[in-house]
């Protein structure tokens, strides 16, 4: 059985977690229509999406092994994630309390170590969520002063446990009162510390951050039916068509957050760019990383092999052919690995160098307001991901799953 099932389940079935999540007490006590008792528990999904490289490497069977074996480092991301000891919160804190997990999507702004102070570079981050996602939604919706938000605040596990409660406080006041210089009122933010983590990423820096996300997810995530806005007959087609072509399900997520309708022709060619930032087919790969993933073979005879920067009109082959696009984006995700691929399909060769900046612990302020970014987007596509687990006919139907995220 195990040889048969994908890692996106067999994490599923090997893990004695919840699968979902629902709603928190802290929420379900502003949505009285909210079943008593609803609440909100992490589950296995973030392990599902990081083994995916495993998979392709070794197999399916060879990864639910893994999974099974106590000793091995693969099974140790199975392992229930540290978490701030109520027991240690100080006194004084300037905002309430949360042991809820995070949002499953949201906007991320990540911080310094030790630090909580919104730079500039960070608070543009924060900008386009209010531009992008939290003011057209206020716009389309019934309420004028827009949707309520939360702003959950973490730190890392280095240091003390009172300091990371106080810096996770200060952390979450500091962009509640962003959010409010960039127009949101002060009623509809809901700030929260939450203390120490390491549920984000095994590295400090990723947890030292603030999640902003809706209380009501309503409009700004979730699946649409067909004949609504950004679905289309045939959307189905396309996604069996990238399995059909070796894609897995969380392919189908990231073509299913760049493009409309999953088609090439939703942008113009190159998406309007040149050299190594024109991006090409279903998934928007940059000419950079399609070059340099392995997948894209080389034109003997040629200079470089055809894969130099100025070669980038080469990438309209993803166009027309969506076996290349899917070996190319795969062969991406195995070179750069999982994480490093997801910001560098966001952001280029910046966002390679800038998480390579994060791996040797020498990020800038620009560095960090990057990978606040792309943790935005990942969690933006993991959720389409865990949407195509949760719901088995979005795989083959014409709904669209979308998320609200801010424009680059």
């Amino acid at each position: 059985m195990a040889g048969r099932l994908r890692v996106e389940t067999v994490t599923y079935d090997h893990l004695d977690l919840p699968a979902g999540r629902g709603i928190e007490p802290r929420t379900a006590a502003r949505r009285p229509d909210l079943p008593a008792g609803a609440r909100r528990a992490l589950g296995p999904q973030r392990l599902a999406v990081a083994l995916l490289p495993y998979q392709r490497l070794v197999g399916n069977a060879a990864v639910a092994r893994l999974l099974r074996d106590p000793a091995h480092p693969v099974s140790q991301l199975a392992q229930v994630q540290r978490q701030a000891d109520l027991t240690k919160v100080p006194a004084g804190l300037s905002c309430p309390v949360s042991t809820s997990g995070p949002a499953e999507t949201g906007t991320a702004v990540i911080f310094a170590n030790g630090g909580a102070v919104v730079s500039a570079e960070l608070d543009l981050v924060i900008l386009r969520f209010v531009n992008d996602v939290w003011g057209p939604q206020r716009d389309a919706g019934n309420d004028p002063l827009g949707a309520d938000i939360n702003v959950d605040g973490y730190g890392s596990t280095t240091g003390s446990q009172e300091v990371n409660w106080r810096l996770s406080s200060a952390r979450a006041e500091a962009v509640r009162a962003a959010l409010v210089a960039h127009g949101v009122p002060a009623s509809k933010i809901h700030p929260f510390a939450h203390g120490e983590t390491n549920v984000f990423h095994p590295e400090p820096l990723r947890n030292q951050r603030v999640m902003i996300s809706p209380v009501d997810p309503a409009g700004f995530r979730g699946a649409v039916t067909p004949g609504s806005q950004g679905t289309a007959p045939g959307l189905g087609a396309r996604k069996a068509a990238v399995r059909a072509n070796g894609g897995q399900l969380l392919d189908v997520a990231v073509a299913m957050l760049e493009t409309e309708h999953m088609l090439a022709s939703d942008y113009p060619l190159g998406d309007g760019k040149t050299g190594d930032a024109a991006n090409f087919g279903i998934f928007k790969q940059n000419w950079h990383f399609i070059r340099i993933s392995g997948g894209m073979p080389t034109l003997p005879g040629t200079p470089g092999g055809g894969l130099r920067e100025a070669d980038f009109a080469r990438g309209a082959e993803l166009n027309s052919s969506l076996n290349r696009d899917v070996q190319v984006l795969q062969a991406s995700q195995r070179t750069l690995g999982l994480d490093q691929w997801f910001a560098a399909h966001r952001f280029g060769e910046t966002g390679q160098l800038a998480f390579a900046a994060a791996a040797k612990n020498t990020t800038t302020e620009m560095d960090r307001a990057t990978l606040s970014d792309v943790a935005g987007y990942q969690s933006a596509v993991e959720f389409i991901h865990r949407e195509l687990i949760r719901q088995p006919l979005l795989q083959t139907d014409d709904r669209k799953v979308f998320v609200r995220v801010p424009a680059i």
